[in-house]
């Protein structure tokens, strides 16, 4: 579904800092009638940076499978926040997927 809708993924993952477009959010959940604000509280839920260039410009990088900016570097003192940020979403969301392999 990710890749006939052109969602960036690998293997049907998508970086958790990728923001899923509106229009392409939307054309997925047609047949929900609440999907707009769906939508706004999956964007409001996101307190850490989503937009490409500004993950470029704080040192993020891709990988060849998946360009968007994802990899964050635990050393690196401006990434910290947005870390955190990463780490509080998904405990917030799943609080009993979070699996430290």
């Amino acid at each position: 579904m990710l890749d006939e809708n052109g969602i960036i993924n690998y293997k049907g993952f998508i970086p958790l800092n990728y923001l899923i477009p509106l229009e392409q959010y939307l054309s997925i959940n047609i047949s929900n009638p609440s999907a707009f604000m769906d939508y706004q509280q999956y964007h409001r839920g996101l307190t850490f940076a989503t937009d490409s260039q500004i993950l470029s410009q704080l040192g993020v990088v891709g990988t060849k499978e998946l360009a968007h900016p994802h990899i964050f570097d635990l050393l690196n003192a401006g990434h910290a926040d947005h870390i955190h940020n990463l780490f509080t979403y998904v405990t917030n969301q799943n609080p009993n997927d979070l699996f430290v392999d």
